[in-house]
């Protein structure tokens, strides 16, 4: 199951509107944190083998290769991987700002740029073109952001001091909006910055990441455009990013296309600026991490890096609805910020529960055979070989009732619960998913969902499918071992009993 296509919508979700920025040369202050949401993906474990014995290097990714008595040949060193690092600088300046402590479901909206009374509007949220509505006594969050090749001057501006930062900041007025303006400089350039709060028109942008190339759909591979640097970098792929094939389903009832739809990049992503790699693998700290490794070489001092922007991944305001009225409580009251923070951790954690409950579900079935072989072996054993309940008139097949009650029971109850959990695993994702809630660009991340609330049904029905075996396999087995009680010499007896019995009453 593909999870990181749900993690990446689940993730841009749990984020606020960026409210304030800043671009400090050490760590964020004044409880801002840094705006890059992106990492760079890390080095698994490698083997580099080289010497005498090697014609040439070679590189294996994972174990080092053995000899047939497990030992490792001789000129080969394992390298243990290294963690993915999150970016959090651009041209020696990390970004930092505060957010809205309000995830995407929470935020007020308008599909046709008209906010509610006391309401005003500030900004593009998403591709459907909803508009953000705030109270009128608020400060709309930062709705406009440019970078610059050049350092603007302008009669228009007045400069003010930033203590945080070693960034030169002013104001400057342009196109009837306020903008704050901040040069910031590194060894080999220099960049304008500007950015407001009052550009209406304009996109409110959530995540701001790093990437060579435009960003893959799936989030779970880097788009290395220049090749990959290095064999071991983790989920690479040199500009050539993999497939998504869009459901049938999705095409028709979405957009109304009928023909294969093959996505590969994402293009509702804006580029804020470029910069060269090994300069931003230095200020990250990352080219410290792999300049030992072997068969390291600096990047070129042409290979650039891109900074990229993008709004929310859309859905539809009546969907919102949905949602409130899905997780309102018995009296029809809804907790709005509760219950949508509840289902966005619940997409955040899709893949842990998953895996959780199907390693439950497998525990269950395997339980379930096993509960059978006993169940039987047990009647068999007290019905077959112990007089004990022969003697007794009438209760010759009453262990055999017992025990199957018991093991049902066993059998029956983790499986219940698996699939309970199951169903509630899938049903949320079902009120995006049928009714349409998303458009096309990011109703594929939701394909996955669909799957995995197929699975969810399979599993029920394979639940369903081991009671009725287990029900109808009841009688047989009751048979073969009553058959197996009557041929032991306690049968005869229990019938000699019976005997005396019926001549007494005579």
């Amino acid at each position: 199951m593909e999870f990181q296509y749900v993690q990446a919508v689940a993730e841009n979700w749990s984020r606020g509107p960026v409210v304030s920025l800043s671009f400090d040369r050490g760590n964020c202050t004044n409880e801002k944190e840094p705006i890059i949401t992106n990492e760079w993906p890390g080095i698994v474990d490698f083997c580099y083998c080289s010497g005498e014995d090697w014609d040439e290097p070679e590189l294996h990714v994972g174990h080092c290769p053995s000899d047939g008595e497990g030992y490792i040949l001789s000129g080969c060193d394992a390298w243990n991987g290294i963690k993915p690092k999150n970016y959090t600088k651009w041209m020696d300046y990390t970004i930092c700002g505060s957010r809205m402590n309000l995830n995407y479901l929470q935020l007020k909206v308008s599909e046709d740029s008209v906010c509610p009374s006391g309401n005003k509007p500030c900004g593009v949220l998403d591709s459907m073109g909803s508009i953000l509505c705030v109270d009128l006594a608020n400060e709309c969050p930062i709705n406009d952001i440019q970078f610059l090749n050049f350092n603007s001057n302008s009669s228009n501006t007045t400069t003010n001091t930033n203590t945080n930062s070693t960034s030169q900041t002013s104001t400057i007025q342009m196109e009837g909006f306020t903008y704050q303006q901040v040069t910031i400089r590194s060894e080999t350039s220099s960049r304008t910055v500007r950015y407001t709060n009052q550009n209406i028109d304009s996109n409110l942008f959530i995540d701001y990441e790093i990437h060579e190339g435009k960003p893959c759909i799936d989030p779970f591979f880097y788009n290395n455009v220049y090749g990959q640097q290095l064999q071991y970098e983790k989920s690479t792929v040199n500009g050539e990013c993999p497939v998504f094939e869009v459901s049938e389903d999705t095409r028709k009832k979405v957009s109304g296309i009928e023909s294969p739809l093959n996505i590969a990049t994402r293009d509702d992503i804006y580029l804020l600026d470029t910069d060269r790699k090994d300069q931003i693998y230095d200020y990250n700290n990352i080219t410290l991490s792999i300049k030992g490794l072997p068969e390291y070489k600096r990047p070129p001092s042409i290979h650039n890096m891109n900074l990229y922007a993008s709004q929310y991944y859309p859905i539809a305001s009546h969907c919102r609805a949905r949602l409130e009225e899905h997780y309102s409580n018995e009296e029809g009251e809804s907790d709005r910020t509760k219950n949508h923070t509840d289902f966005i951790d619940h997409l955040l954690s899709l893949k842990e529960e998953y895996d959780d409950i199907d390693h439950f579900f497998s525990a269950a079935r395997i339980v379930a055979m096993i509960t059978m072989i006993i169940y039987c072996i047990i009647y068999c054993v007290v019905m077959g070989f112990c007089c004990a309940e022969c003697n007794m008139e009438g209760k010759q097949y009453s262990p055999m009732i017992v025990t199957f009650i018991l093991f049902s029971l066993m059998v029956l109850i983790p499986i219940a619960v698996a699939v309970g959990k199951f169903s509630q695993l899938g049903k949320d994702y079902y009120i995006l998913l049928d009714h349409f809630c998303l458009d096309l660009p990011s109703h594929y991340m939701f394909d996955e969902l669909r799957k995995a609330s197929d699975q969810a049904e399979g599993l029920f029905l394979g639940a369903l499918i081991i009671g009725i075996i287990e029900f109808a396999v009841f009688p047989f087995i009751f048979l073969f071992c009553g058959t197996i009680s009557n041929t032991h010499p306690c049968a005869d007896k229990n019938k000699g009993n019976s005997g005396e019995v019926e001549e007494k009453k005579e």
